[in-house]
């Protein structure tokens, strides 16, 4: 594959993540708080966890993951002026995989609540679980944020951004 077909399915793949949080992902974050989910029966609030677990933010991880696989190729293959910024969105996407995963694991504490201790919600353990997840969610929109300043980065080095999903001005 040559440097431009790299770049493409690296703004493509960029562009399909963005557009799965927006449309799939940010409607579900909803119930991340625990005053959200004051309505809602038990059996809800494990049905939202164990989707958002398994099925989410699985989805998320595959499309940042794809991402970084797509700046090592182009890193690999591209002008060597390039690896700083490579370097940078390779890394940029470590931190959000581990985010990512840090948020399943609160998910996961929110779950293993309800299944052991059903009828109290308001115990700490539970409000723990919620901060951690909060916490989270707000480092990955940090970390997203941070994408406009690797592709300004690339823009300046002459690569095309007509159709990138975010706005980096």
């Amino acid at each position: 594959m040559e440097q431009t077909e790299l770049w493409n399915e690296l703004i493509r793949k960029f562009n399909q993540w963005i557009k799965f949080e927006k449309n799939e992902f940010l409607p579900n974050t909803e119930y991340f708080s625990p005053d959200s989910i004051t309505y809602l029966t038990e059996q809800d609030i494990l049905k939202w966890a164990y989707k958002t677990r398994d099925e989410l933010l699985a989805q998320r991880i595959d499309h940042v993951i794809s991402l970084k696989n797509r700046a090592i190729d182009l890193m690999n293959y591209a002008d060597k002026t390039l690896f700083p910024i490579t370097d940078g969105l390779i890394k940029l996407c470590s931190n959000l995989v581990h985010e990512f995963r840090k948020e399943s694991d609160a998910i996961t504490k929110i779950i293993e609540y309800f299944e052991t201790e059903p009828g109290y919600r308001s115990e700490k353990k539970l409000k723990d679980a919620y901060t951690m997840l909060m916490e989270s969610e707000e480092s990955i929109r940090r970390f997203i944020a941070l994408f406009g300043e690797v592709f300004k980065q690339f823009k300046g080095k002459g690569y095309y951004l007509g159709n990138l999903e975010i706005d980096i001005l």
